[in-house]
């Protein structure tokens, strides 16, 4: 009882130097602040088994402290393990793994620890500095989302409101226009509903769930089917001037809104056979908020690039046979 209360009052004394020799908080202390830390862990370490135990015995090992880890009186011939340390030197270690000890068979301590196990994780203030980081980015995405479409909804509202007000400009050209739109009113629109009804998890997977997905999907391929009218409709006028009017309307409706119907009705079956879980948006694991929701977009951008490049090619290929002149000397 007299031995620990001396290791007490000495503890105490010790602690009262420390925090002294840290708050100096000169580089030349640092290794001296270090050595008292040292010193008070091993009084701590003897004090905490401080009578449980008959020390300098063969068969059993003392409490010592290896400047990391207390180890507890332990028998002779035995491999102790202790839970790592949680924090080192401002590092923060993994607390579930263990470091091990060698107690010898004549009850002296190995000289050296095995901390081989043991790793360091982030600490904690960097950990929640980080995710807080993310979750601010990931509103702030969220934000500028919804205010782009709800811009981009109002003014396709006012436009479709002109080009239907004013008839006088009626034709074929801005009819394409009028229905592409259309689409894109149709798109922003279900993506709103879509956001409301679909959980940010997907666990909800009602046909109401899947059926506001499945005209997402549809409404965003009529939309690059449309952008594909468009093209068509300019390559004509441009390569055949005076075909366009040979083309009726109905074909561009049968290309804009129809195609895409056998296109979408093929995924959502395919969907219903082969993945009918998490509302049909799972799509490796991926948010809808923040890629696609399904392959059929993926599909359209594709047919959108292919598109593109033929018809700038025909108009290339077409406008150079025409203002290319002949060579001097060639005849006909």
């Amino acid at each position: 009882m007299g031995s620990k209360i001396a290791l007490g009052i000495l503890l105490v004394l010790l602690l009262c130097r420390t925090s002294e020799q840290v708050s100096d908080g000169t580089s030349e202390q640092e290794q001296r602040a270090w050595e008292l830390h040292v010193m008070v862990k091993t009084l701590e370490c003897q004090l905490r088994y401080a009578g449980t135990y008959e020390p300098n015995k063969t068969d059993l090992c003392n409490a010592t402290f290896d400047n990391i880890t207390c180890w507890p009186p332990s028998p002779a011939g035995v491999l102790v393990h202790m839970p790592c340390p949680a924090e080192l030197r401002g590092h923060r270690y993994d607390t579930t793994d263990n470091v091990t000890k060698l107690c010898r068979s004549n009850g002296t301590w190995a000289r050296i620890a095995d901390y081989g196990s043991c790793h360091e994780i982030v600490a904690i203030k960097n950990e929640t500095e980080n995710a807080l980081s993310r979750r601010w980015h990931f509103k702030a995405a969220l934000l500028l989302n919804d205010i782009g479409h709800s811009v981009s909804l109002v003014c396709l509202s006012i436009a479709l409101i002109l080009f239907l007000y004013l008839k006088s400009i009626r034709c074929t050209r801005n009819n394409i226009h009028l229905n592409l739109i259309l689409t894109f009113i149709l798109k922003n629109t279900t993506w709103f509903i879509m956001k409301s009804v679909v959980t940010e998890r997907h666990t909800s997977n009602d046909w109401v769930c899947r059926t506001v997905v499945t005209l997402f999907n549809y409404f965003k391929v009529t939309n690059f089917f449309w952008m594909f009218v468009e093209g068509l409709y300019l390559y004509i006028m441009i390569a055949h001037a005076y075909g366009t009017e040979k083309v009726k309307f109905w074909i561009y409706i049968l290309i804009g809104w129809c195609i895409p119907i056998v296109l979408v009705l093929i995924w959502a079956v395919v969907k219903l056979l082969l993945q009918n879980d998490q509302c049909w948006i799972a799509d490796g694991g991926s948010s809808y908020l923040t890629t696609s929701s399904s392959t059929v977009p993926r599909f359209s951008y594709s047919w959108r690039i292919v598109s593109s490049l033929e018809i700038s090619w025909s108009f290339w290929y077409r406008n150079s046979k025409r203002t290319l002149p002949e060579r001097p000397g060639t005849t006909a």
